[in-house]
């Protein structure tokens, strides 16, 4: 993971810290431009998605997870 995108991974747990959930989605989509495939990082953007109650949103990230890696099981969740 480059330098720009572990400051937004770390803003993102920040926001999140503070009950900002919409400032760590935003974080963790700048985290995810750099580093798309960082599983971990599309479970928090799902698991903020949740929380805000687009549910819909978390629902389809948790669904490309699991398409792409099947035995996965923070996806299942």
């Amino acid at each position: 993971m480059d330098g720009e995108s572990h400051t937004a991974q770390h803003l993102a747990q920040l926001a999140r810290n503070r009950g900002d959930r919409t400032a760590s989605l935003e974080y963790l989509r700048a985290a995810l431009a750099a580093n798309p495939d960082q599983t971990y990082l599309r479970l928090e953007a799902a698991a903020d998605l949740r929380e805000l109650g687009r549910l819909d949103e978390a629902e389809a990230v948790l669904h490309e997870i699991l398409r792409q890696a099947p035995q996965h099981l923070g996806a299942h969740l």
